[in-house]
């Protein structure tokens, strides 16, 4: 097949098109001309190259190991290890537990001082943990922060008014308020990691592992 492949890429020859006609002819090296009628097979050919060398490669793993194949997502330490943009899928574990905290705490109609306590020192950090690792989809940022509010505004009961403005809640500590929201706390989070890498005193495993694939 790799000889078929070599065959394809340097049987290839091309003319010049001067004034409505063809002059010149001269072989190509690399690459297939525009309109090659093998490139579609070129590509079909090279597709089942790879899956063949990755079916050899699982089954030489599988030779060496002992367990189970998995599938992705992969969870570990609670997030989801995935080689793709974090999906609203993927974040099904956030929201419920963020649902499961709430629900706790609805049995025991607490004050408003108690629930702004409970947000700022559970939810918020359940929040971050995750905002650390992954830029969060703006639609899950949305229903996150939609419960928080709910739970702040209504607590153990089904009705209620707000009493203060959410914008006013994620005001910075220092003026009273719980902290950022998680949009441009997610943001920052991101920043770091981008500062971190331009850090060249930096020694993580994480940004040495960066800078090795870049």
């Amino acid at each position: 097949m790799i000889a078929w492949i070599e065959e394809c890429i340097s049987s290839t020859a091309f003319s010049v098109a001067l004034n409505g006609g063809l002059h010149g002819f001269f072989t190509g090296t690399r690459g297939l001309r525009q309109g090659d009628p093998m490139s579609p097979y070129l590509f079909i050919a090279m597709e089942v190259l790879h899956l063949l060398l990755m079916q050899r490669l699982t089954n030489q793993i599988h030779s060496t190991t002992t367990g189970t194949e998995g599938v992705m997502p992969v969870r570990y330490l609670g997030l989801p290890l995935i080689s793709s943009r974090l999906s609203a899928t993927d974040c099904r574990p956030l929201l419920a537990k963020v649902d499961e905290r709430i629900q706790g705490w609805e049995k025991l109609y607490l004050s408003f001082a108690a629930r702004i306590q409970l947000i700022q020192s559970v939810l918020s950090t359940l929040n971050t943990y995750w905002a650390m690792a992954f830029i969060l989809p703006k639609g899950i940022i949305m229903l996150i922060e939609a419960r928080m509010r709910k739970f702040l505004r209504q607590g153990g009961t089904n009705s209620g008014m707000a009493k203060v403005a959410w914008r006013d809640i994620c005001r910075p500590l220092e003026e009273g308020g719980k902290g950022s929201a998680l949009e441009p706390l997610n943001q920052g989070l991101m920043c770091r990691h981008l500062w971190d890498i331009l850090q060249e005193n930096h020694k993580s495993i994480w940004v040495t592992w960066i800078r090795t694939i870049a």
